[in-house]
């Protein structure tokens, strides 16, 4: 009988064990010695849910720009088709400008759909688990 011997390797330090400061990086939480990073800055970035396919990124930049100066708008296309698939980020300079938008579009129709609206966060870990 041949017996094999694999030694078990964590890929990261198990919950509880690092005393370090534990961040995250490429999903995988690694413990430094390094102070933990500064809270992160207020979002002012929108998903646009519920749009249809006759909605282009110039639509969506047009209506937008109403309410405050836009950073970026990036409308989620269908590669196989080559036709929107429904939602759109929208960013805002400054979070009060997002958050005038959403009050004021919460409810409304962009070509004759109700649009939903959700805030977009980045890099959020909890608990060992990276979600970006």
């Amino acid at each position: 009988m041949l017996q094999v011997s694999i030694p078990f390797t964590q890929p990261w330090p198990i919950k509880g064990t690092c005393s370090a400061w534990c961040m995250c990086t490429h999903n995988k939480p690694t413990c430094s010695q390094s102070p933990p990073p500064p809270p992160l800055q207020p979002q002012s970035r929108l998903h646009v849910g519920h749009l249809t396919r006759n909605v282009t990124e110039e639509h969506v930049r047009e209506i937008f720009s109403t309410w405050g100066d836009l950073k970026s708008v990036e409308l989620a296309m269908d590669k196989a088709v080559n036709l929107p698939r429904g939602f759109a980020y929208v960013e805002y300079t400054t979070r009060a400008d997002a958050e005038k938008a959403k009050e004021h579009m919460n409810g409304g129709q962009i070509d004759g759909n109700v649009v939903t609206y959700v805030w977009v966060s980045w890099g959020v870990c909890r608990e060992g688990m990276c979600v970006v």
